[in-house]
């Protein structure tokens, strides 16, 4: 316990210095400047276990939000400026309930470096991220997060096919909440509500609560183009070891958003999770890797297609410590999401199908569906 939690708080530390340092190169190249090229119009629009939101920037395209209110040279009106001195109190009241969505709203917003992460963004209420250059908005997939801030909550159910009927089928729904308090901190909490699985010495199907997680999530940087986060998620206790829970961790994570050309989005994640107790359910600790790639597909905000994205997700987990066998777990994620026209607001659908490929094969598919509605 006491080896698990000095390897715990050396990894945190390590992470956060180490990756502050190393990235200022990565940040400096994504802020450049990108070449004017022409870009062709986007067609008029509207608008991690799963997704988030932006609003795109709108040649007369839109992401999240009804209308789009910038453009790939920047916000359609001069940046807004805040009020003087804003408290604490008052800066984490406007980024939960003030409007983000109005063309003023959207135009407060400017880029964030790493150089200025401890100075700049702390005492600014949140700001929707703006859309690339190339009129992409920042929105999340099933499984891929990382490199931005979301306001919004999700609904995430889903079914797992097990290899044999020893291990059999599994079945959860989670609900999870975002919350920006200002442009550089943000929290999330992930609620598994109901999670059932066989277990127990009877091996029959239990129905429990699972484990709760928080996550700390900072804004290192944010340009048009590019954006970096480092979030920490602690696992909590508070499900039943008969469904595989019951179970303390530490996970810190470096994500990434980057959008290289067109319509492409790239997303990765790399990090460490370490488990924190000593139970059956606790497993090891291993090294973690995302990358995921997605397509943009702008649509028709008065049609049936808009805000739609493809996208295909991979993940690496290697275990390196804790157990005699090293063995690497790989999958693949593809996915979709896209903008719900039919009832108002913003709401989304996502939904992917987690496929193992190589390593310990627990199940043989993940089915996984929701609802997203951006606040």
């Amino acid at each position: 316990m006491a080896f698990a939690g000095d390897v715990g708080r050396c990894v945190l530390r390590g992470c956060v210095v180490g990756i502050l340092s190393a990235c200022l190169v990565v940040e400096a190249h994504a802020q450049a400047d990108p070449p004017t090229a022409d870009l062709p119009p986007l067609p008029a629009t509207g608008g991690d276990l799963a997704p988030g939101t932006t609003i795109p920037a709108q040649p007369s395209a839109g992401p999240l939000g009804p209308e789009a209110f910038s453009t790939p040279a920047g916000p359609i009106a001069a940046p807004g400026v805040f009020p003087a001195r804003r408290s604490t109190l008052e800066v984490i009241r406007a980024s939960i309930f003030d409007d983000i969505f109005s063309e003023e709203a959207q135009a407060r917003w400017t880029p964030l470096s790493l150089r200025g992460f401890f100075t700049e963004g702390w005492d600014e209420p949140f700001v929707l991220p703006a859309a690339s250059n190339n009129g992409v908005p920042r929105q999340g997939w099933v499984g891929a997060f990382g490199g931005h801030f979301f306001r919004a909550w999700f609904l995430v159910f889903g079914y797992t096919q097990g290899v044999n009927s020893t291990i059999g089928n599994r079945y959860f729904g989670q609900y999870t909440l975002f919350v920006p308090l200002n442009r550089r901190f943000e929290a999330q909490v992930d609620i598994p509500f109901v999670t059932s699985s066989k277990g127990g010495p009877l091996n029959n199907y239990h129905n429990n609560f699972g484990d709760m997680t928080w996550h700390v999530r900072l804004q290192l940087s944010e340009a048009k183009d590019f954006g970096q986060i480092i979030n920490v998620a602690i696992r909590t206790p508070t499900g039943d070891y008969m469904n595989g829970n019951g179970v303390t961790s530490i996970t810190p994570m470096y994500q990434t958003w980057w959008n290289p050309f067109g319509q492409w989005v790239l997303r990765t994640e790399h990090g460490v999770s370490v488990p924190l107790s000593h139970t059956p359910t606790s497993g090891y600790t291993s090294i973690i890797n995302n990358v995921a790639v997605g397509r943009y597909f702008a649509g028709n905000k008065d049609g049936w297609i808009h805000m739609l994205w493809l996208d295909l997700v991979a993940t690496q987990n290697s275990v390196v410590e804790g157990h005699p066998r090293h063995e690497t777990y790989f999958s693949l994620t593809p996915g979709m999401r896209c903008h719900l026209t039919a009832l108002p607001g913003l709401w989304f659908f996502f939904a992917g199908v987690n496929v193992p490929m190589t390593g310990p094969q627990a199940y043989s598919t993940q089915t996984l569906a929701g609802i997203l509605k951006d606040y």
